[in-house]
């Protein structure tokens, strides 16, 4: 399982001074896997390290590179991992007993690469893109997303985002398709999603400053599967939520 990821804001003003690393604990109530009507609890760390150079480690993204041109292009590119996907109930690994016979969805290590335009000093625009280097045949995904700071205060910060979620055929498949043979072991109908848009997520994230180091981070995403994901037979929830908090340290 990820680690919690810093707002995007967070990490571009660390990027502006002086290398900032945070530490932290975090706690997630979240599904047991895309489209689960089942939900667990479990313990996220946090970890992000920003530099003043554009180095940075991000639970989202990976290990990587940002680099600002002028004040409004962003562009950045990192390394990841994605865990896949069990066929079990498991802690740590998206899965659940529902998915028995359908078989694992392998992790892979992942190319993130995306581009943002500042609107303003509250808005960003980005697009991006997430290509396997390991287990390739599990597709592709691209994501547009827009991030607004909403409310600014000297110890409280509150952030919104959107974001529009595309797969290749291969991704969708992996994840919201059934195959003949995943059909005849696991009893689901057959289904092929085809590529295109699988989900839209809203989130809304609140920072909240103790001191210089001392921080707390709440935040609250909403995903809907759209029809290429919904209508697969394990879908079994078109919306899902999922809520975390983490107390961090910054030095």
């Amino acid at each position: 399982m990820a680690a919690i990821p810093l707002p995007a804001s967070a990490q571009q003003a660390a990027a502006d001074s002086e290398t900032k690393i945070t530490l932290g604990l975090g706690a997630a109530y979240m599904p047991r896997y895309a489209g689960s009507d089942e939900y667990k609890a479990v313990a996220l760390p946090v970890i992000s390290v920003v530099t003043p150079w554009g180095g940075f480690i991000d639970a989202g993204e990976g290990i990587g590179y940002r680099h600002s041109f002028g004040d409004q292009f962003i562009a950045s590119a990192a390394l990841g991992y994605d865990p896949g996907r069990k066929d079990s109930n498991q802690s740590f690994k998206p899965g659940s007993d529902k998915l028995r016979g359908m078989g694992e969805v392998k992790g892979a290590a992942l190319l993130n690469l995306s581009l943002g335009y500042r609107l303003t000093q509250s808005l960003t625009l980005s697009v991006g893109a997430s290509q396997p280097l390991s287990n390739r045949d599990r597709g592709r995904t691209y994501y547009a997303k827009a991030d607004a700071t909403v409310m600014t205060m000297p110890r409280d910060k509150l952030a919104v985002a959107g974001s529009a979620h595309f797969g290749s055929n291969d991704y969708n498949q992996s994840y919201f398709g059934v195959t003949a043979n995943q059909s005849a072991t696991s009893g689901y109908t057959k289904y092929t999603p085809g590529s295109g848009l699988y989900a839209v997520k809203a989130a809304i994230t609140w920072t909240h400053r103790f001191d210089d180091n001392w921080s707390l981070l709440a935040a609250t995403e909403a995903t809907r599967y759209m029809k290429k994901a919904g209508d697969s037979p394990i879908v079994k929830a078109r919306t899902n939520y999922g809520t975390m908090a983490a107390v961090n340290y910054t030095f």
